[in-house]
């Protein structure tokens, strides 16, 4: 996530030197970059409808695929087309919109990790996501310098993108509430009662009781009842989540406003 967001700083110089892509300048790639965070806006809106209609695993696989096929479309299509800022603008949207995919890992925590251990998960996942931005903004400022943007993009775009499919997905379990949403009782029992016997404490991992005697129906029933529940937001939980974004607004105008900065 952290080099899909900050690879147009990283490479975009070396792209604008590159002598078989003259269209593409300081200038028009900051157009490019702009579309960027437009596919991401699109992106946003359209993923609770997206987890929705297909699952929360589905759209992580779908996620780790755009990400693989954009990186890939990135280091081709401008040479191959001759068409180099559209090819560029197109794909660099595109890449956007799976930008908040990889998000929905968190939610797929949520669910299946026991509560006594899931702000530890959280903070670990961070502690990743911090390692790997260093890791990134070191290599890029030596290791990386005199490589080729196209090799540098694969390495940081494509590559984290295949492990999560070869590595991550596999051993990733579907989401039980999407389960019961798609009308898949049975899946869902089995595969809460795996969460059970994985943690050894159902109700402090999804917040239900399940007895050997639990049933696909009843257990359905309690996770449908939630999931209408949640439909009905409170005024409260609202006003705070209005605020919260208000903070996302203020670190994405930092970060990204100094990130993008010329000359940065």
């Amino acid at each position: 996530s952290f080099a899909h967001q900050l690879l147009p700083v990283l490479i975009d110089s070396k792209v604008a030197a590159d002598a078989h892509l003259p269209g593409l300048t300081q200038d028009t790639l900051t157009i490019c970059s702009t579309l960027l965070f437009a596919g991401r806006l699109v992106g946003s809106l359209a993923l609770g409808h997206a987890i929705d209609s297909l699952g929360k695993k589905r759209v992580a696989l779908g996620g780790a695929l755009g990400f693989l096929v954009a990186y890939v479309a990135l280091v081709t299509l401008p040479y191959a087309t001759g068409m180099d800022v559209i090819a560029f603008s197109a794909v660099r949207f595109f890449t956007g919109l799976f930008l908040t995919a990889p998000a929905v890992g968190s939610l797929l925590v949520q669910e299946s990790v026991p509560a006594s251990w899931r702000n530890n998960v959280m903070v670990l996942m961070n502690v990743a996501y911090s390692v790997a931005a260093a890791s990134t903004s070191y290599l890029c400022g030596s290791v990386a310098l005199n490589l080729h943007w196209r090799l540098q993009a694969l390495i940081l775009g494509a590559v984290p993108a295949l492990a999560a499919l070869v590595f991550a997905l596999p051993v990733t379990k579907e989401s039980s509430a999407d389960l019961v949403r798609r009308g898949r009782w049975h899946d869902a029992a089995v595969l809460l009662k795996s969460i059970a016997r994985d943690n050894g404490d159902l109700e402090s991992a999804m917040g239900i009781t399940l007895t050997r005697e639990s049933k696909a129906s009843d257990i359905a029933d309690s996770l449908d009842g939630r999931s209408k529940d949640s439909q009905q937001l409170p005024r409260g939980i609202l006003v705070r989540a209005l605020a919260l974004a208000v903070c996302f607004v203020a670190c994405g105008l930092g970060f990204h406003g100094l990130t993008y900065s010329a000359g940065a």
